[in-house]
């Protein structure tokens, strides 16, 4: 900002202008959480997957650090429980001998 002084009978002239300054962004880096606590897994027996998750925060502006792009993260998990087995019927053997006599 600049003025100045203006004397004389109904003058009109500019008093005081102004001029953007320091218009660069400041760099701002992003932050992002920690990770979550892993999800339970995905099967309740046998091997499945669980999940773990992050967000970002503040994300980056200007030049700062960029945010990751994982933002997420899977893994392998195997259940102790053993997983069940579908019932499989055989054919009837033959029949015995009657056990009653007449």
């Amino acid at each position: 900002t600049r003025t100045r002084t203006v004397t004389g009978v109904e003058c009109t002239q500019v008093t005081e202008e102004t001029q953007t300054c320091n218009t660069v962004v400041c760099p701002v880096n992003c932050v992002f959480s920690e990770w979550s606590v892993w999800s339970a897994c995905s099967l309740t027996c046998g091997s499945g997957k669980k999940i773990r998750n992050r967000s970002i925060t503040t994300p980056a502006s200007g030049s700062g650090t960029a945010c990751p792009t994982d933002l997420s993260q899977t893994s392998d998990c195997t259940e102790t429980l053993v997983c069940p087995v579908d019932c499989v019927v055989g054919d009837w053997s033959t029949w015995s001998a009657c056990t009653r006599s007449i």
